[in-house]
């Protein structure tokens, strides 16, 4: 399961808590104690941290493709957005990892979303990734539906990550671990500060 951004039943954030809750427990530490060190009272978000369990690093070198190139130009093939976001074609989940660098990877379907964010989604990431033009970190669109049909089922990304809905958007650093992670709409500030606060 990745853990989610906010608490399921008093809207709590509780995403961002999760690193440092399991370093200090791998550490030795008591999660009663590290918990109440971080400031986590509620029975309801202790349970999000206590009940975890955290697959996603597991996978998270799995490539997804090689992008534009494998597609030999045919967009649709990569996307069901229209027009095609080629910004977020150009590179690969593998080929960010290997080269070591930063990323943000959006798993979207802007023509068949269940949730009708995915659209939405997948342009507020277009749009910060134009904002960060110039400085390394990479931006990823990556669909969920083998060839991009629904009637064909989710494809092996969507069961590797273990995703249980869409849209997700991941944040992944240079040494490769997932940094934060959002589920379904976020906003382009909120992207924006994200991208500020894990990846530079």
């Amino acid at each position: 399961m990745i853990i989610p951004v906010r608490c399921f039943t008093c809207g709590k954030v509780v995403g961002s808590l999760w690193e440092p809750f399991l370093a200090r427990t791998r550490a030795g530490e008591s999660p009663r104690l590290v918990l109440d060190n971080l400031g986590v009272k509620r029975y309801c978000c202790r349970r999000m941290l206590l009940s975890n369990a955290e697959l996603i690093d597991e996978i998270v070198n799995k490539d997804v493709c090689d992008a534009i190139a494998t597609a030999k130009g045919k967009l649709a093939a990569l996307t069901t957005r229209v027009p095609p976001d080629r910004g977020l074609l150009r590179y690969s989940i593998a080929g960010s990892l290997a080269a070591h660098a930063p990323f943000v990877v959006t798993f979207a379907t802007p023509r068949y979303c269940s949730s009708r964010t995915c659209g939405p989604v997948v342009d507020v990431v277009n749009q910060v990734r134009r904002r960060f033009a110039g400085t390394g970190i990479r931006f990823i669109h990556v669909e969920i539906y083998e060839g991009n049909d629904p009637r064909n089922g989710e494809n092996r990304w969507v069961r590797e990550w273990h995703l249980p809905s869409e849209p997700w958007t991941f944040l992944v650093g240079r040494d490769g671990r997932i940094k934060a992670k959002f589920e379904s709409s976020i906003s382009v500030r909120e992207l924006e500060q994200a991208v500020n606060d894990f990846l530079r």
